[in-house]
């Protein structure tokens, strides 16, 4: 998996990603690219850091963007770090 964007703050009013994710709708998401399964996108609760992986188009169909621009990147370095940690990357 190589991560092809930045990390996006998304929001959803979808009630099945908000069951399976947890919290009140406030995720985290970036896009990558993967030998197997082409461009992906990641969403993610930032607390739990249970995640959903989604095609391009269904990400767009229940996802908007919470902030058009991504977070910090001191910030997104210290996420991705936890991250990889937490799902044994």
């Amino acid at each position: 998996m190589r991560r092809t964007s930045r990390i996006f703050q998304v929001k959803t009013y979808d009630g099945a990603i908000k069951n399976e994710l947890g919290g009140p709708g406030l995720y985290y998401a970036f896009g990558y690219q993967s030998e197997w399964t082409g461009y992906r996108i990641m969403v993610f609760n930032p607390e739990t850091f249970a995640y959903r992986i989604m095609t391009d188009d269904n990400a767009r169909d229940v996802l908007e963007y919470y902030f058009n621009d991504p977070i910090d990147i001191e910030i997104e370095n210290n996420i991705m770090k936890e991250f990889k940690i937490k799902i044994g990357l």
